[in-house]
């Protein structure tokens, strides 16, 4: 009997050259179109397509000038900045190898400057300290660039000052530098924490990045769409999106859905700008939809919510649908590969989509290694890619390890493929809860959890059992607002009506107000588990 594994349709054809000269052919191709470039959502402050080519190609001027090459690296920790992207864009068409870094606070942010080495920095005014803060002595001998009209201090630039080094550029004849071999050339650097371990440094060439352009530039987002990034640039979505929307001729509406998410008026936002797609994780779409009858009026300008970070069940895509009466449409990607399956419209529920051009699927028995030979059967994903990553960065061991003895990628995330080759993601690996040898897939809990009308988000964790040397299922529920007296026993009978054994609630029920997310918009269950370490040790008997 033949594998379970997928195709998709031929990848589009690479144009050649590096990703640089792509982008600078996207905004030559759009430098007369009407609508802006980019809107920022705060102060609805817009620049003009012919405004970011004229600003960008004079960045990358003032990089040359500077003495950047493609053979040095800009480390970027910047949040979304109207000063921004004119800098960042510039340091692509330079060829400069660029380093984004999150939110980091100085000590983090001192092991990634050690490991990347950079020959400049750009930041914002009040990133500006951490990073002085992070670097110590060694600070002065690092070229700053700070992302505001003026700089703070005489021994950092502003953009402005940046762009004036190459005030003479012509956009008309200006030529990108020369990166070599685009699929040698590192065009980023991206953090991962792949599927176990400490955060890896992902290295992306020109080719693989411009494939991946080109795979979203086919999908469902169209020229002239004012697309909502509420994702941070060290996001791979958050890249993906700021870039395609360049290529495209569509309008980037930039923000952050990040830590003040819940203190945002995101509704009106979209409502002011007319935006007519966004991406949101379903953390972010349960915290829309916990806005009831107010959002869908508020929505109305929208084509379509895109999501992705974790499987969002058939049911909760439904509900989700029509409460915000919008189309939800979910992809799955990571950053060492790219996009790996994309839904369309309309959609399937609960399917992530078909493999993406170029992709290859297989599904891996996860305790056994054997491929998975019938369809509907949960495994690890393996992938193959044209937009696979070059390799960790100063780090082989990881980067051969990654891979299995076929050439694919193994991902760590569980999923299974129906009978029409759509893919449907289950878990990570590392979240699943081992119950007598028995794996617990959290996400199936939660999927019957989410199914009861009282329930406006779940996560469920393992909580440890010493007496039987085993982890069981702890269920952390939000209620609905109008959720009346639900209890943690009718949700435990719930699931012992509905599943297995080994899958029942042992480890508790826990309501709170909110699921706590990653900065990456993903439950934490990190947090969680840590907080049930301290509630005191199970003595129910299974």
């Amino acid at each position: 009997m033949a594998a379970v594994a997928v195709k998709g349709r031929p990848a589009a054809e690479h144009p050649g050259g590096s990703l640089g000269r792509f982008l600078l052919a996207g905004l030559r191709r759009h430098e007369r179109l009407a609508i802006p470039a980019q809107v920022d959502s705060d102060t609805l402050r817009e620049m003009s397509f012919a405004e970011v080519l004229r600003q960008s190609v004079r960045a990358a001027e003032g990089w040359r000038a500077l003495g950047l090459t493609s053979s040095d690296t800009l480390a970027v920790f910047c949040p979304h900045n109207h000063y921004l992207y004119p800098a960042f864009f510039g340091a692509i068409l330079e060829g400069i190898s660029v380093a984004i870094i999150k939110h980091s606070t100085p000590d983090e942010l001192r092991r990634f400057l050690a490991l990347i080495g950079p020959k400049a920095v750009l930041t914002e005014p009040a990133g500006l300290g951490v990073v002085r803060a992070a670097l110590g002595a060694a600070g002065p001998g690092l070229l700053h660039v700070v992302a505001a009209a003026t700089s703070p201090d005489s021994h950092a630039l502003s953009v402005p000052d940046l762009m004036a080094k190459g005030a003479a550029a012509d956009p008309e004849t200006y030529r990108p530098g020369d990166v070599g071999d685009p699929t040698e050339h590192v065009a980023f650097l991206l953090f991962s924490s792949g599927s176990s371990g400490l955060p890896k440094m992902v290295h992306l060439s020109d080719y693989s990045f411009t494939m991946t352009l080109l795979c979203m530039r086919d999908w469902l987002l169209l020229p002239g769409d004012r697309m909502f990034i509420t994702s941070q640039l060290s996001w791979a979505t958050g890249l993906t999106f700021t870039l395609v929307c360049a290529i495209m001729g569509a309008t980037r509406v930039y923000g952050w859905f990040g830590q003040d998410a819940s203190r945002k008026d995101w509704l009106e936002i979209v409502q002011r700008v007319q935006v007519t797609a966004w991406f949101v994780p379903p953390a972010g779409l349960t915290m829309l939809a916990a806005k009831g009858a107010r959002a869908a009026p508020a929505l109305r300008s929208l084509r379509v919510l895109l999501t992705s970070g974790s499987g969002l069940h058939a049911d909760a895509q439904r509900r989700l649908s029509a409460l915000l009466d919008t189309p939800v449409v979910q992809w799955y990607g990571i950053t060492e590969v790219g996009i790996i399956a994309a839904d369309g419209l309309p959609a399937r529920p609960g399917s992530s989509g078909r493999p993406a051009p170029g992709v290859h699927i297989r599904l891996v028995d996860a305790d056994s290694g054997l491929d998975l030979v019938a369809p509907n059967a949960i495994g690890e994903i393996r992938v193959t890619s044209p937009a696979y990553m070059s390799g960790y960065h100063n780090n082989e061991i990881e980067t051969s390890q990654c891979l299995d003895d076929h050439g694919f990628f193994r991902t760590g995330d569980l999923a299974y493929l129906d009978e029409d080759g759509y893919l449907y993601l289950v878990d990570r690996i590392k979240d699943q809860i081992k119950f007598e040898n028995m794996g617990v897939a959290p996400a199936e809990l939660e999927a019957l959890l989410l199914s009861h009308p009282a329930v406006r988000d779940a996560c469920v964790v393992g909580r440890p059992y010493p007496l039987r040397l085993v982890d069981v299922a702890a269920a952390f529920v939000v209620r609905q607002a109008d959720a009346g007296d639900l209890t943690d026993a009718e949700l435990g009978d719930i699931v012992a009506d509905h599943l297995s054994y080994e899958k029942w609630l042992y480890g508790g029920v826990f309501f709170r107000e909110e699921i706590p997310i990653t900065p990456n918009g993903k439950p934490d269950r990190l947090h969680l588990r840590e907080w049930i370490k301290t509630l005191p040790p199970l003595e129910c008997s299974l």
